[in-house]
């Protein structure tokens, strides 16, 4: 079962575009929400099948893979009634949604969204968080993803998820959001993250890189993308992923204080 936080109302934040996903993720967790980002319906239903627990979910409705936002909330309808859901399309109407749960039109404003889900859950809004280090994530697997992502949020990082390559090139390119480290599984990172590798060393060096796998000679592969240290390989170790991420950061402050 993936591991959860305790003590705080969690949402299933159902989203194929990263930088959607990013904005209203990060908002529900200023919020003082737990957050389970999935990119897809098929993700989400992974999630839940592996006994993963949500108290509200808030989806898009067209998505790649088997089955859109719609189908999802129809099986959630069936197996979960008292589930909460709210789902957003730009293309879709609220009669297409029927009773299958609260509509939300696309363009909306993110504080409208996050206000919709506290409202539904009966939570009131905090005041903002501190100013953390950003780390990015990327992983295809949500039921790996999401529990490491979770450790590190409590470990005190700003966490950004991205399923792939594309996504993190997209977040990386973006600039809206300051990177510190990435940590990707190789396999996850791809053909197009070697490249993305060589454009962070060379626009922003900041950004520490590590690459992770499963097999040895891409482990080994992984090491010389990287450039810094050995590469991890999987199961993955939090314990051993937050002493890693905190000598990479250790090292930049101290580059920099000698700078």
């Amino acid at each position: 079962m993936p591991e959860e936080r305790p003590g705080l109302a969690r949402i299933l934040l159902v989203e194929d575009d990263i930088l959607v996903r990013l904005v209203i993720a990060e908002e529900l967790r200023e919020a003082g929400l737990a957050v389970i980002e999935a990119t897809s319906a098929d993700e989400a239903m992974a999630y839940l099948s592996a006994g993963g627990h949500a108290d509200l979910v808030f989806t898009d409705i067209e998505m790649p893979g088997s089955m859109n936002g719609l189908e999802l909330a129809r099986r959630l309808r069936s197996a979960k009634p008292d589930l909460p859901v709210i789902l957003t399309s730009g293309k879709f109407m609220s009669q297409d949604v029927g009773a299958l749960g609260l509509f939300v039109p696309k363009p909306y404003s993110v504080q409208r969204a996050v206000t919709l889900v506290l409202q539904q859950l009966g939570v009131q809004q905090p005041d903002g968080g501190m100013n953390r280090k950003s780390l990015l994530i990327v992983e295809t697997e949500i039921l790996i993803r999401h529990p490491l992502s979770e450790y590190l949020r409590e470990c005190g990082y700003e966490v950004v998820e991205a399923t792939d390559s594309a996504e993190a090139h997209r977040v990386i390119i973006d600039g809206a959001k300051k990177i510190d480290v990435i940590f990707a599984d190789f396999e996850s990172w791809g053909e197009r993250g070697s490249a993305l590798t060589s454009w962070i060393r060379a626009n922003s060096p900041d950004t520490q890189v590590t690459l992770a796998g499963t097999l040895a000679k891409r482990v080994e592969k992984a090491g010389e993308l990287c450039g810094e240290g050995p590469a991890l390989s999987k199961p993955y170790d939090h314990q051993l992923i937050h002493d890693h991420i905190r000598r990479l950061l250790a090292a930049k402050e101290h580059r920099d204080a000698k700078a």
